[in-house]
């Protein structure tokens, strides 16, 4: 009696499946998909990144050429601010971004976050008659500092080099987007290895 699995079955199948291709007159080539002549070509991830924290903060570009997207946009939108009696309006004018405090080195050994100081120029002034000599005011603000980008596309965080990647765009989900913020490790940080 066969039993599958027992060794009398399995020798039958194998001989069987001899048989069968013994008796077929028409060997079939493989076809190999391993080896494509001409591969696809793909973005530079990192540049691509690069470009987008660039262009969100227009670097290089005077007031006068900002283009009405990234950070001046969302500027635009959230001004002009009005008390609740339109008395005073605080219009923005433009924005400035200094030079960083302490180098990407200095953060990482001084357990320092790499960042820049973000200041805006506003504008206040009375719409009130009842308040002549009110002058208006143009004034550079003080708004924070905010995490810079380095020329590897990683944040510096707390003297830790870290990566920000949208999960959306790795997983292919359409959902919305995920940001996840990963650690690099130390002997791949251009790489963009994570833990």
């Amino acid at each position: 009696m066969l039993v599958m699995g027992s060794k009398p079955f399995v020798s039958l199948l194998l001989s069987s499946i001899n048989l069968l291709d013994s008796m077929n007159p028409i060997k079939a080539d493989r076809i190999s998909f391993s080896s494509v002549k001409h591969p696809l070509e793909y973005n530079d991830f990192l540049e691509v990144q690069l470009k987008s924290f660039k262009e969100l903060f227009q670097l290089g570009s005077t007031p006068e050429q900002r283009k009405n997207e990234g950070l001046f946009r969302v500027f635009n939108e959230n001004f002009p601010i009005s008390d609740t009696r339109n008395n005073f309006s605080l219009e923005f004018l433009d924005y400035c971004i200094d030079p960083p405090r302490y180098t990407i080195q200095e953060c990482l050994e001084q357990g320092l976050t790499y960042q820049v100081p973000l200041k805006a120029t506003l504008k206040l002034s009375c719409n009130d008659p009842d308040h002549e000599d009110f002058d208006t005011v143009v004034q550079e603000v003080y708004l924070g500092m905010i995490p810079y980008m380095t020329e590897k596309g990683s944040f510096v965080v707390n003297g830790a080099e870290r990566v920000v990647k949208m999960l959306r765009y790795i997983h292919g989900d359409p959902a919305a987007p995920v940001a996840a913020v990963a650690r690099v490790r130390q002997n791949h940080p251009v790489q963009g290895f994570v833990d």
